[in-house]
Order: structure tokens, then C-alpha cells, then sequence
């Protein structure tokens, strides 16, 4: 039932673009099959002077890992796919994801007791968020380390950040902080927006109405 609902949902909030992680790719693959369909709220506009029915675009974003350990480790070859789907990040296990309003000290918290094996690229929370998140905005990033372990390193590229992790010449306990301290500073705009009395008062009352009873 669940596919079913998540179609229904589009078309009863006359939703025009359907944007999620690319695991919701088949509910919406029957989300654009029965649109031309629909007798009960498809979706209608005006096209050439007669009015018409379409189908919802869909966009999907690659699905961003959440921060702890699977289940299993290692994960069995030809299972890496089906795991991450599974263990991507959700609101639902507030220590293993970042919130857009968490404060600096939080995403630091997160960032370091974050699941990040040496040396590990096929599965690794840590590496995901940098190819995922930290290049697609930012471009590059920098990590900051004593220089007995090699001195600061700055990375421009994420496949040059993967091959050096692969070998070890990267430790976690180096990439997390610097990891923390980029997603920290990407959210820092909107940290600073919810501060605002009025902003600030909207959260409140929102998390009042979402608190279990």
C-alpha cells in the first residue's frame, strides 16, 4: 500500500515536481504511468487553448548516508546497493543525521562518533557526505592536521580525497572534524536565519506540535 500512497499523495496536493532520493524512483515511475490516467484529481493545464492532462516531473538526488554503522560490517558483496538504501539519513535517528538548525557543537558531535573505517571508500557515511554534499556546494575542502601526520591538506577534487583515504594516507580522525567544520559552515546561514526572535518563536512551535504526547 505504501507505493500507492505515496502516488496518491502527489496528485491530491496537486504537486507539479516530485523531488526526492532515488530510492522513491519507483513510486515514481507509477506516479507519470498513471497520470494520463486519473478520473479523481489529475493534474490539468492550459496548452495550446484547450486544457490538457500531464504528468509530474520527477527529480531525484543521490540518497546521503546516515551516520552510524549497518547492521552488518563488512557488508556482503553484491549487498552495498540494498544497504544504503536502507541506511540512508533520517530524521527518525536524530544522532545519525544533521539538522539544518543544529548548532556547531552538535554537528562536531555527530561528525566524530560519525561510522568512518580506515581506509574504507565502497562504505564509508564520512566520504558520502563529502562527495554528496561538501564538493557539490563548496568545491573543495580542507583538512587540518598536526605536521607529524603530513601538515594541513587541501582538496579540490573528491576523487583525489577518495584515492588518498583508500591508501591511509588520510586517518578519519583528521577527514571527521574537517567534514564537521564544512557542513557546519554550509549551514551557517540558516542557523543564523532561525535565531531571529520571530524565526526562532516558528520553530519553537512547530517542535511543540510535533512532541510525542
Amino acid at each position: 500500500m505504501y507505493p500507492i500512497m505515496q502516488v496518491a499523495d502527489i496528485f491530491a496536493q496537486e504537486i507539479n515536481i516530485a523531488h526526492s532520493g532515488a530510492d522513491q524512483r519507483k513510486a515514481h515511475v507509477i506516479m507519470r504511468e498513471v497520470a494520463p490516467y486519473l478520473t479523481v484529481k489529475p493534474l490539468r493545464r492550459k496548452h495550446q487553448g484547450h486544457e490538457e492532462i500531464y504528468k509530474p516531473i520527477a527529480i531525484h538526488n543521490a540518497l546521503v548516508l546516515g551516520l552510524q554503522q549497518p547492521p552488518v560490517w563488512p557488508i556482503p558483496r553484491g549487498k552495498v546497493k540494498e544497504v544504503i538504501s536502507s541506511m540512508k539519513m533520517s530524521k527518525s535517528k536524530p544522532n545519525t543525521c544533521v539538522f539544518l538548525t543544529d548548532s556547531e557543537a552538535n554537528i562536531q558531535a555527530k561528525l566524530m562518533s560519525a561510522f568512518c573505517p580506515p581506509k574504507e571508500v565502497g562504505y564509508n557515511p564520512v566520504l558520502n557526505w563529502c562527495e554528496h554534499i561538501i564538493f557539490k556546494l563548496n568545491k573543495e575542502l580542507e583538512v587540518k592536521r598536526p605536521a607529524k601526520f603530513g601538515g594541513n591538506v587541501h582538496f579540490d577534487d573528491y576523487k583525489e580525497l577518495e584515492k588518498l583515504y583508500a591508501h591511509g594516507e588520510l586517518h578519519p580522525a583528521d577527514l571527521k572534524p574537517a567534514v564537521a567544520q564544512a557542513i557546519a559552515d554550509i549551514l551557517k546561514p540558516i542557523r543564523e536565519h532561525f535565531a531571529k526572535p520571530k524565526f526562532h518563536a516558528m520553530m519553537h512551535e512547530l517542535e511543540q506540535l510535533t512532541i510525542k504526547k
